[in-house]
């Protein structure tokens, strides 16, 4: 009795006009820069500020809600307040999310999931140098975690998120350098509209 266009029909009809094309996609790409400050939560440190990077995708399975992954290139900084007051450590991640995105509203999503972060390298310097020496292998080590985050379509297509992440590894518990970690990003990312044709 009653008859209504479906998204893909939407999409072929507006693709020039202002119709909201991520709302009707159902695939979705976007991509991301932060400013992250990830701490030690076993050891005695002060977490730095740091940058990452990156891209995602995710799938609409309703309007309502979606699944998400991606890779994502995130640096962790900070120095030693007990041990070693003058070493600053700086730890590089390859993150690997994969989440549950619920959107509330058009300009509301939110956020949940597990990660794997592989670790890129590791080095560490002086406070009074400026030459950083690596790390040996084997002494930061790859580890699961987990994420929440909360993301606001602030202005035209560009989103403000803070995320939280808690990342751990049972290895090497003994050792003076950390492999347990959380921390705060602030995130602003946009999508990469593809229109099909």
């Amino acid at each position: 009795m009653f008859y209504a266009q479906g998204p893909d029909l939407l999409i072929q009809q507006y693709h020039k006009n202002s119709i909201d094309l991520e709302y009707f996609q159902k695939w979705n790409f976007d991509f991301s820069i932060s400013i992250n400050r990830f701490n030690s939560s076993n050891r005695n440190t002060n977490g730095l500020i740091s940058l990452g990077f990156g891209s995602t995708i995710y799938y609409r399975l309703k309007k309502s809600f979606g699944i998400s992954s991606g890779i994502e290139v995130l640096n962790y900084s900070y120095n030693y307040l007990d041990s070693d007051p003058n070493l600053i450590d700086k730890l590089k991640y390859l993150n690997f999310p994969l989440s549950l995105k619920v959107f509330p509203s058009k300009k509301l999503i939110i956020e949940f999931g597990v990660f794997y972060n592989k670790i890129l390298n590791a080095k560490k310097r002086e406070k009074s140098s400026k030459e950083w020496i690596e790390y040996e292998k084997g002494i930061f080590l790859n580890s699961l975690g987990f994420l929440s985050s909360i993301k606001f379509n602030f202005w035209k297509k560009f989103k403000l998120g803070i995320n939280y992440r808690f990342q751990k590894n049972s290895k090497n518990v003994f050792k003076k350098e950390p492999n347990n970690f959380r921390g705060i990003s602030i995130e602003i990312n946009h999508p990469i509209i593809i229109i099909k044709k």
